[in-house]
């Protein structure tokens, strides 16, 4: 037998024929009547022939029995007990956070992590091939393969009108909703007024070299203040347009040796960031119209779709088709390892924190930028998205179907 001495308290461990049992001090002993005598150590009894401890004078005044063949059903109790406590715990943290998400979903009694549908914009008979909101969200312009760009309110799910402006690459709108550019195929880009849904003066052309040579573009971006409008061409040239006098700004920035893809500029207007078919990331000062850098990204294929967060911070890409990746835009590095998902369009949420892709396969999917975790479950219909946009001012996210609609989400419910 062996004894363990507490201060204060004595306890006895006491180990017969394989079996253990704890005790307090000072009980009597316990004789069992019909039995072999039992061996007795202070104020336990262990029986060999029951393999029973038996003890006596508790503060109930009767016979307690511990069978030292249960101990496993011991174990199994305290085990039960110690689950009980980390989810008494989670609960008091998460009701001491109120119920606020840190990066990872502690609340095991909320609901699922999901979108709502909205509505469905249906009116095109063919692809859709880019879409641009207004500053508040309430106006979308699409464009498409049919020749036609439409303008929807986004509120209430209807048309607004169309222009017919030739099969068009890429499309942006104005922050304030009055002006939508269009990069059309082998017509230059054109201006249109939504409000009269009129072309606004000629398509613009070359300021030198040959000029009067339509500008062939397949990505337009209005800047934040809307005096400006950034064209990707075919040649590899970036350049800048004034709005209101549709005159060419400064020199082309030069730098990309085949057509530009996707372009972004900065919440402030100051930073611009291109990709293009050569397979780089090219950032340029728009005030200077100086080039500052390209990105060190390891691609073997174009970047797709590219987009600055609102605060300036991250830029998401979308490489090849194949990976989604997260850059640091101040120190010019990666943020983590590539995502596998295939992803062919990307959108930033208006607070930063989220991010949207489009993949080939594995359909819209939400992430937390700060984890480069995604959350939630894919939204809509898996492998039918082609791009994605959220809206600047609202918690509303467009998507654009292999069907030819835009199917509008809510995405409040998913943080």
């Amino acid at each position: 037998m062996l004894k363990d001495t507490i201060r204060g308290r004595r306890a006895t461990r006491i180990r017969r024929h394989g079996y253990e049992a704890t005790s307090v001090n000072d009980l009597p002993p316990v004789a069992g009547s019909g039995s072999p005598a039992p061996e007795t150590h202070n104020e336990l009894t262990v029986s060999a022939k029951t393999n029973m401890v038996v003890q006596a004078n508790t503060i109930s005044g009767g016979v307690h029995q511990y069978l030292g063949t249960r101990r496993r059903a011991l174990m199994a109790g305290a085990g039960a007990g110690g689950i009980a406590l980390v989810v008494t715990l989670v609960l008091v943290f998460w009701l001491a956070t109120d119920g606020q998400r840190t990066g990872v979903d502690i609340n095991p009694l909320a609901p699922p992590v999901t979108a709502r549908e909205l509505g469905t914009l249906s009116g095109h008979t063919a692809n859709i091939t880019g879409m641009g909101f207004s500053g508040d969200g309430k106006v979308l312009a699409t464009a498409s393969a049919d020749k036609t760009v439409r303008l929807w309110d986004v509120p209430n799910h209807k048309e607004l009108g169309s222009f017919d402006t030739g099969s068009a690459h890429g499309v942006a709108m104005s922050r304030d909703g009055r002006t939508v550019a269009v990069a059309p195929s082998g017509r230059g880009v054109q201006f249109w007024d939504t409000a009269s849904r009129q072309q606004v003066g000629q398509p613009l052309s070359e300021t030198e070299g040959m000029r009067g040579l339509p500008i062939f573009s397949m990505v337009v971006k209005f800047s934040p203040d809307d005096r400006l409008l950034a064209t990707g061409e075919l040649s590899g040239k970036v350049r800048f347009w004034d709005v209101a006098s549709h005159k060419q700004v400064g020199e082309p920035l030069l730098g990309h040796t085949s057509g530009v893809l996707a372009m972004a500029f900065s919440a402030d207007g100051h930073l611009l960031v291109t990709a293009a078919v050569d397979n780089t990331v090219r950032l340029w000062d728009v005030d200077s119209r100086q080039p500052l850098g390209r990105l060190p990204i390891d691609a073997t294929g174009p970047v797709l779709s590219l987009a600055l967060s609102p605060d300036g911070r991250t830029l998401a890409i979308a490489v090849s088709g194949l990976t989604t990746e997260f850059w640091d835009v101040a120190g010019r590095r990666r943020l983590g390892q590539p995502v596998n998902n295939s992803a062919v369009s990307v959108s930033f949420s208006p607070d930063s924190q989220r991010l949207v892709t489009a993949s080939a396969g594995q359909g819209v999917q939400l992430w937390d930028v700060a984890s480069r975790e995604s959350r939630g479950d894919p939204i809509g219909t898996a492998a039918a998205a082609m791009y994605v946009l959220y809206s600047p001012a609202e918690q509303t996210l467009a998507t654009v179907m292999m069907d030819h609609t835009v199917r509008l989400w809510d995405m409040s419910g998913l943080g």
